[in-house]
């Protein structure tokens, strides 16, 4: 609420805002599950790069082009990162910031 009520005063002040790319999962087992310590050296590889090619990102994070395209997929078809021209994929942000939320069992 305290974000909201920024972001309106901000607005009211004639600031112009970015616009946020806000992504949740269902559950902390399917976070863990895409979100892999591979897939997130991918992401980070990735961010602000603009289109990479599969060999590009595998060749940063020093991972063989089989295991990297796979992890591309897996985060492709959840749509984390997109898919651009010519074969290659982007992660259009500068960064990613993880926000986790613990309840007390009921």
């Amino acid at each position: 609420m305290a974000d909201t009520r920024l972001a309106m005063m901000a607005v009211e002040n004639g600031e112009i805002l970015e616009p946020e790319f806000l992504y949740s999962f269902p559950s902390w087992k399917v976070l863990h599950q895409t979100l892999t310590p591979p897939r997130l050296e991918i992401i980070q590889a990735m961010a602000a790069q603009g289109p990479l090619t599969v060999e590009e990102i595998a060749r940063r994070v020093g991972h063989d082009v089989e295991a990297v395209e796979a992890d591309v997929i897996a985060l492709r078809n959840c749509g984390v990162i997109d898919k651009a021209a010519d074969g290659c994929v982007e992660f259009p942000y500068d960064r990613i910031h993880l926000d986790l939320e613990i309840e007390a069992a009921a």
